[in-house]
């Protein structure tokens, strides 16, 4: 297993979490930070279920918090929610965390389901977005 995912999946994730952390999407009480992984969660839910989508997302924190330290203190909920990010805010730190956990989601997906099929997830969550420009409607 490579330390990162092919090139344009791991554009296509940084440029998504760039983008959702622009627009400010995120569950409530999250404010703009990690709106990317928050708008993964359901479509990766309905594929693998909560349980799977928690496990994936837990395992991904642990990847990034070698790079990321503070990452390790955030807790995942049973549903793939998360919690401790009130406790950082929204800035560079958090916007590196992210980009770090989605890298390793992405890695993970390429991983156990393969690169077309996790390049078509991404792209079913920003069927809009060009992967190679980061541009589109709703960028």
């Amino acid at each position: 297993m490579s330390d990162s995912p092919s090139p344009e999946l791991k554009a296509l994730a940084r440029r998504a979490a760039v983008h959702e952390a622009s627009v400010g999407f995120g569950a409530a009480g999250q404010g703009a930070a990690f709106g990317a992984v928050e708008k993964l969660r359901v479509p990766l839910s309905k594929l693998i279920g909560p349980a799977g989508f928690s496990a994936l997302l837990t395992r991904a924190i642990a990847l990034g918090g070698k790079d990321v330290p503070w990452l390790l203190s955030l807790q995942v909920n049973a549903d793939g929610s998360l919690e401790g990010l009130e406790a950082y805010p929204n800035g560079g730190a958090v916007a590196r965390g992210e980009v770090v956990v989605m890298n390793q989601l992405v890695l993970l997906l390429e991983t156990f389901i393969g690169p077309e099929l996790a390049l078509g997830l991404l792209r079913d969550a920003w069927p809009t977005m060009d992967p190679k420009t980061g541009k589109g409607k709703d960028l």
